[in-house]
């Protein structure tokens, strides 16, 4: 490495140095260690002593076994991978002789926390702290916090360079990167005609604005034009600096660049336009860094891949990981990883026993205890899960206060019906596509199912408060009255006949395409029957015979296209209720398809709906309605606001 060093060194080439030497300030950071080895999960309740509490609510402190055992059942499946790549990140280190020395990193952070101090706060620290109050951290958790992230980096890091592999294709790219196309290095100078543009005049549009910048170029480049023509009648190139180059720092020197040209820094210029320049040559006017530039040649250095082949070789290892590379580490070490989780880990806890002992999962036939896996939650998520840690935790005690509870069977009930929803309005009803969805993310409806447990709980727990607790006005009843049956509180009798496509016999289709075309020819069946029964009840036909003999819905059918009670026009689709609201008494709608079913609709006539009657009902209604999402957010918002949340050292390792 230090011969390596030196051939650098030796070259002149500054920018090849400072890389190098950014690979030593990596390696510094990596020292040989003896491989980590886990110890078997116990059995028995665990030993070690508990971390202090994590946060505190007004005043509260909140117990690390409570927190931790929490988060392990709230998030734990989705982060077992994570956890794994962490464990795997750390062997794989300890293996390739990669140790990281703390002192190292907390230096490492000092100079970002200095870097920041000095740019975003003027270099007034106080400043930096009064910012990270704003984010319950103080610099004590923020460093922590931040010691565990630049782990992960630069294990990641060093990895990726150790085991980079150094191909032809990826030798060429540095090669031409540091010394230019073919190797060549090229010094130059360069006589700089700044493009200075107009001013704006007021209200000016984007074609305007082009125009001026056009005109202002063309007014530079005809002087660039008629500066090369003096230069090729004999002027001397350094005295036309002087006097003309708006670039002071190069005209000082003569127009001598410090550095040798790369195309790389001169966007709009390709290595092509200086290749062909003979030495001691000008180039033609080259725009690039906001003006026209007339370069000559001052010196050509070829340097071989061959010769110069330990450099790069050192600068291409050197070159940070890209997303790409970090990403590929990360699959290959997950496929060296056996995954195997225990029931345990979605088992109910109780307040008196957390079973932090038990093992959730195993990493290789090695168990992870629950409380070594929570020991990395509450590091690695617990700070940003604490809001939604004290939400449940203030609506479980106001439920257990009401006397409310929850079975398996709600639950599962509301979590079928919002998969039902979901399905519908994201995946138009097609729950094959839905599934499918969840197999590209390696999990299954059962997984799905299960991380929803909890969060649906709490939904149905916050619905039945805000429903405990919800008031309804005399005003409010009126109104809902008045929006049902209109300002004269009117019902509509309708009376329908209901057609569904018949399931096919088993076997019978094989293929979506079949199935299809199934779907198409039976809805435009069900459709012309319809049509015909309408044509029958406009010439006469009683719609309700027609019911009776012709409607598949089994609670209608026998009264004649009727529901049991009042038809309730409010619980039809807004589609529906369009068509209805539509129709004169006696009229019969055209044929509608709605999913999988088709309707024919007659309006048999308007009742009167007076207010009295159905006072209690909608009064009932609007008190036991479910909550909208937004109405149980708010909710549980005015619960917790007023709630001092105060983050302790448990929840960054203390």
């Amino acid at each position: 490495m230090v011969l390596e060093f030196c051939a650098i060194l030796a070259l002149g080439r500054y920018e090849g140095c400072m890389r190098f030497l950014a690979t030593l300030l990596a390696l510094a950071l990596a020292a040989p260690v003896a491989p980590a080895q886990d110890a078997p999960a116990a059995s028995t309740p665990h030993q070690t002593p508990s971390p202090p509490a994590p946060l505190a609510i007004d005043g509260e402190q909140i117990a690390w076994e409570e927190y931790a055992a929490w988060l392990v059942r709230f998030r734990g499946a989705e982060n077992i991978t994570a956890f794994a790549l962490r464990r795997a990140l750390e062997r794989k280190a300890a293996a390739e002789r990669i140790h990281l020395r703390e002192e190292n990193l907390v230096a490492l952070i000092d100079s970002q926390v200095a870097e920041r101090v000095a740019v975003a706060f003027d270099g007034q620290r106080e400043r930096w702290i009064a910012e990270l109050a704003l984010q319950q951290l103080d610099p004590a958790s923020y460093y922590a916090t931040r010691l565990e992230e630049l782990r992960l980096e630069q294990w990641t890091e060093a990895l990726v360079q150790k085991q980079r592999t150094l191909d032809r294709a990826s030798l060429l790219r540095v090669w031409e990167r540091e010394y230019g196309p073919g190797g060549e290095q090229i010094m130059v100078s360069r006589l700089f005609l700044e493009v200075v543009l107009s001013s704006q005049p007021p209200g000016a549009t984007r074609d305007e604005v082009l125009e001026l910048g056009r005109v202002a170029r063309a007014r530079v480049l005809e002087k660039a034009n008629a500066l090369l023509a003096q230069l090729s009648a004999g002027a001397d190139f350094a005295e036309l600096v002087k006097t003309e180059s708006d670039d002071p720092e190069s005209a000082a020197r003569g127009g001598l660049l410090d550095e040798p040209f790369l195309p790389e820094n001169w966007p709009g210029i390709v290595g092509g336009d200086l290749t062909s320049v003979p030495m001691g040559q000008v180039s033609k006017p080259l725009y690039a860094r906001g003006g026209y530039n007339i370069f000559r040649i001052e010196s050509r250095t070829a340097h071989p891949l061959e010769e110069v082949r330990a450099e790069v070789e050192a600068l291409l290892r050197a070159e940070s990981a890209s997303a790409a590379e970090s990403e590929a580490l990360n699959t290959r070490l997950l496929a060296e990883v056996s995954i195997e989780v225990h029931a345990e880990l979605e088992r109910p806890l109780s307040a008196s026993d957390r079973r932090l002992g038990r093992a959730v999962f195993s990493l290789d036939g090695v168990p992870v205890s629950r409380e070594k896996f929570a020991r990395y939650l509450v590091a690695a998520r617990g700070r940003s899960l604490a809001p939604a840690f004290v939400d449940r935790r203030v609506i479980d005690a106001l439920a257990n206060a009401a006397g409310l509870s929850l079975s398996s069977v709600e639950i599962d009930t509301r979590i079928s019906a919002d998969t039902d929803r979901l399905v519908e309005i994201f995946h138009q009803g097609d729950r094959a596509e839905w599934l499918s969805g969840l197999a590209a993310r390696g999990e299954t409806e059962a997984d799905f199912r299960r991380k929803s447990h909890l969060r649906v709980a709490h939904t149905l727990l916050a619905e039945r408060l805000l429903i405990l607790e919800r008031e309804v006005t005399p005003a409010q009843v009126q109104a809902a009255w008045r929006l049902r049956y209109g300002e004269d509180g009117q019902s509509l009798d309708v009376r329908f006949i209901l057609r569904m496509i018949p399931t096919p016999p088993e076997g019978q289709l094989t293929t979506e395409e079949q199935l299809a075309a199934y779907i198409k020819d039976e809805s435009a069946k069900a459709l012309n029957f319809l049509a015909k029964l309408r044509r029958r009840a406009l010439d006469g036909e009683d719609f309700s015979a027609l019911a009776r003999a012709f409607s598949m819905d089994p609670t209608t059918r026998d009264l004649g296209g009727r529901g049991p009670g009042r038809f309730r026009l409010h619980t039809w689709s807004q589609e529906i209720q369009d068509i209805l609201t539509g129709l004169s008494p006696g009229a019969v709608a055209e044929p509608f398809a709605q999913n999988s079913q088709f309707f024919l609709f007659e309006c048999a006539g308007i009742q009167l709906v007076p207010f009295e009657e159905v006072r209690d009902e909608l009064r009932l209604t609007l008190e036991t309605a479910r909550p909208s999402q937004v109405e149980v957010a708010g909710f549980v918002h005015e619960k917790t606001r007023h709630l001092n949340i105060t983050l302790l050292p448990g929840m960054f390792g203390g």
